[in-house]
């Protein structure tokens, strides 16, 4: 079997990350204008990649490298028509339709409160805590897992 070595210009992987995610950030650093051109130009099958297929998401991690068991599992891969796998769930295809992010306002609270006590983080940059805490559970449902409450759309005001 062929080897695959990682490119010379890599990006750092961000746990939760998808394969998409890493490949446009991947095709950014190394100069291609669009993401689809550069899958051609490495010989990645865009719409696999973008389909979540394990072996094109595997060798994107070997060209990034990156962990592919992470990248895998962090990948949302079609199932059938409409329907992806995400982890053990799975979504509709319309959840990953950019819409308003809802959070559970007790959850957010929480990551708020844990955000604000840890003071190595500057209030004038990204809150990355308060970012992954978002993408992990603002778009999938409209109910909390972890509480028994409906999520409420994420607004400047509530966004902190």
């Amino acid at each position: 079997m062929l080897k695959i070595r990682s490119l010379p210009l890599t990006v750092e992987y961000h746990t939760g990350e998808s394969a998409t995610s890493v490949a446009a950030r991947l095709a950014r650093r190394n100069g291609a204008p669009r993401l689809i051109t550069f899958c051609s130009d490495i010989g990645l099958d865009y719409f696999a990649l973008a389909n979540g297929e394990e072996i094109e998401v595997r060798r994107l991690a070997a060209f990034a490298g990156v962990d592919h068991d992470e990248l895998v599992k962090n990948t949302p891969s079609v199932v059938r028509k409409d329907w992806f796998r995400l982890g053990e769930a799975e979504i509709k295809f319309s959840a990953f339709q950019r819409t308003r992010p809802r959070v559970c306002p007790i959850c957010i609270e929480g990551c708020v409160a844990e955000t604000e006590s840890a003071r190595h983080i500057n209030r004038d940059q990204p809150n990355l805590l308060l970012h992954v805490f978002v993408a992990d559970t603002a778009v999938f449902c409209r109910s909390c897992q972890g509480q028994p409450r409906t999520k409420i759309i994420l607004t400047s005001r509530t966004w902190p």
